[in-house]
């Protein structure tokens, strides 16, 4: 099985297998092209580099709403990859924050919006592991972009 990742949120998609270089992120390992590769959409005032921070393996990239904003997100997109519904963990969402619990992370996904707990992995990484079940996506279908939701603390990365 594949799994696909996005960077400073990290997406995790499991899907048919190809051989590719691994990337290891928290003790979790992925395909070298596992990650969202496009932002589609900014809604609200990020700062740093967008794209940057949220495509990719590097988990150090940051961006954060300032001022907070509760309506502002990013879309991103896989442009050469989809989410696909297996069995289980789908996708996988990575903040970078520290040790400490971290933020929520809010997921819209075909419309609907969940929010998850993003636990401690160890390092500086806390890691939110979502089944696209919970958005209503048939087992097989798939999924090529969702929204990434400002939380409520400047120390919110994704990876």
């Amino acid at each position: 099985m594949k799994r696909v990742v996005v960077s400073s949120i990290l997406v995790l998609v499991f899907g048919c297998s190809i051989t590719r270089a691994t990337i290891t992120l928290s003790g979790l390992s992925f395909d070298d092209n596992a990650f969202a590769d496009q932002v589609v959409e900014i809604n609200g005032t990020w700062v740093n580099n967008v794209a940057a921070a949220v495509l990719g393996p590097n988990i150090t990239n940051n961006t954060v709403n300032l001022p907070y904003d509760e309506s502002a997100y990013i879309k991103v997109a896989f442009t050469d990859n989809t989410v696909v519904n297996a069995t289980g963990a789908d996708l996988v969402v990575f903040e970078s924050t520290g040790s400490d619990p971290g933020c929520p992370a809010r997921i819209t996904v075909e419309g609907l919006t969940h929010t998850y707990a993003t636990p401690w992995r160890g390092g500086v990484v806390n890691a939110a592991i979502i089944d696209l079940d919970d958005f209503g996506v048939a087992p097989g279908g798939s999924v090529s972009t969702f929204m990434l939701w400002a939380a409520p603390t400047t120390r919110t990365t994704w990876a």
